[in-house]
């Protein structure tokens, strides 16, 4: 029994300092510099679009979902840390986006569509810092 006991308590260090590896100082700016990459990506597809370049725009816009959003594991990140539900409405953000820059919406929509999901994104990359959520 004292066998099975040590065995039992030994997993439970091991597993439970593995788990500690998965995390950074709470407040390190991990998430920040990537947000503030997509955000840039963003703000140039929104303007690609203002200059009469949709198709460059929305290709901008789906270029940094995959390059960054996905490459960089924050899509990961938001579902685990903020549920999955959430980081289904910032994935749709993006198509959204890019839907209606085909649809030719006026530049106004298109720019506050931006802005939303830029806030939002923010915010996130801010929560997942302070929360020292790693990479």
């Amino acid at each position: 029994m004292n066998m099975l006991r040590s065995s039992l308590l030994a997993m439970a260090l091991t597993f439970g300092m593995m788990g500690l590896s998965g995390s950074v100082d709470a407040g390190a700016a991990v998430w920040s510099p990537v947000v503030e990459k997509i955000v840039k990506a963003l703000n140039e597809g929104d303007a690609l679009y203002r200059a009469g370049e949709a198709d460059k725009g929305a290709k901008t816009i789906q270029e940094v979902y995959f390059s960054v959003m996905e490459a960089e594991k924050l899509e990961d990140a938001l579902k685990k840390n903020m549920g999955p539900e959430h980081a289904e409405e910032v994935e749709d953000s993006f198509g959204d986006i890019r839907k209606a820059m085909k649809e030719n919406a006026k530049p106004e929509e298109i720019s506050a569509m931006v802005k939303t999901l830029s806030d939002t994104l923010l915010e996130d990359g801010k929560k997942l810092d302070a929360a020292g959520v790693a990479k």
